[in-house]
């Protein structure tokens, strides 16, 4: 059998094409395989289907469907609902005569009012709802720490296992690819080659696609069954909050988590406020939020590495 490293530059191309995309299929079928040995919940957690989440789980949830920018923005939501604050085309400002009682507010909720409060300060004519989203992300980061032990040990979120499954997988691809990529170009460099340059490129595309493979997915497969059990078991209560019966505040920080804030009345541009979309013409960027990586089994999973040109031979 030939060495591949002694074919010539346009016979390796074309086998490191066809090898490439081999590898990273199977390293992406690796990965799907992977994320799906998390399709259970460990037993005796209180984060499975049939076990109905506490008004002060609401928090948590926000955190488990898009991390602390979807509980920073249910936060932001529930002190609007409250009174605390009001938005008024791009401004995020506090009433002049608040009645607001800050009593009921649990500690990340006034952690949020804080982060906003001590900002207008400097700022009375008020904030632009992006810039408030993101001190009350700042604030409410290192308060999620709890949360995400939580959700790990449940077997929600990847825990310390799922993520050096992941961080293997892509490692292995990147091995595999990049290092024979790197084999063929000290070769070709000894005998005096120069046309290396597409090769390169390959292997820095091998190199990136071997990176996302080893990116975590927001959730496990047993994350995203939750959240959808939860999503079809509250939608009674999605039904009662849209017909316009007022439910406590407790219940409509748990809509907001489960579902997201646009789902209560009122606040139907309180996300588009806080997270403008990107401009015409932009990349349309991700931001990781409810849907994103939400099947856990992307992220990365496509195949390459390959491609055609010259390289020394």
């Amino acid at each position: 059998m030939t060495n591949p490293l002694d074919l010539r530059g346009p016979e390796f191309l074309s086998f490191y094409l066809l090898y490439g995309i081999a590898v990273f299929l199977l390293a992406g079928l690796a990965r799907l395989i992977w994320h799906r040995t998390s399709e259970t919940a460990p037993l005796g957690t209180r984060w499975s289907p049939g076990t109905y989440p506490a008004e002060g789980d609401a928090y948590t949830l926000a955190y488990l469907r898009g991390g602390t920018r979807e509980v920073a923005v249910t936060v932001l939501g529930r002190l609007m609902a409250e009174g605390f604050f009001l938005l008024e085309g791009e401004t995020l400002r506090q009433p002049q005569s608040p009645s607001a009682d800050r009593s009921r507010l649990s500690a990340i909720e006034q952690a949020a009012l804080d982060s906003i409060s001590s900002a207008l300060e400097s700022h009375p004519l008020g904030l632009a709802p992006p810039q408030a989203l993101s001190r009350v992300e700042s604030a409410l980061e290192p308060r999620m720490a709890e949360a995400r032990r939580d959700l790990e040990t449940s077997g929600l979120m990847p825990g310390d296992d799922q993520r050096r499954g992941y961080r293997r997988i892509g490692l292995g691809a990147i091995l595999l690819v990049t290092g024979l990529g790197l084999a063929k170009l000290a070769v070709a460099l000894a005998r005096g080659r120069s046309n290396v340059q597409i090769l390169i490129v390959l292997m820095i595309v091998a190199t990136f696609l071997g990176l996302k493979l080893m990116q975590l997915p927001a959730r496990t497969a047993a994350g995203t069954r939750y959240l959808k059990w939860l999503r079809e078991s509250h939608q009674g209560l999605v039904q009662m909050v849209s017909s316009g019966r007022r439910p406590g505040y407790g219940e409509l920080v748990l809509v907001a988590a489960i579902f997201g804030v646009e789902m209560l009345p009122g606040f139907t541009t309180l996300r588009q406020a806080l997270i403008p979309p990107p401009p015409p013409g932009g990349d349309g960027g991700s931001s990781c939020s409810s849907s994103s990586c939400s099947s856990g089994s992307g992220c990365g999973g496509g195949c390459g590495g390959g491609g055609c040109g010259g390289c020394g031979g």
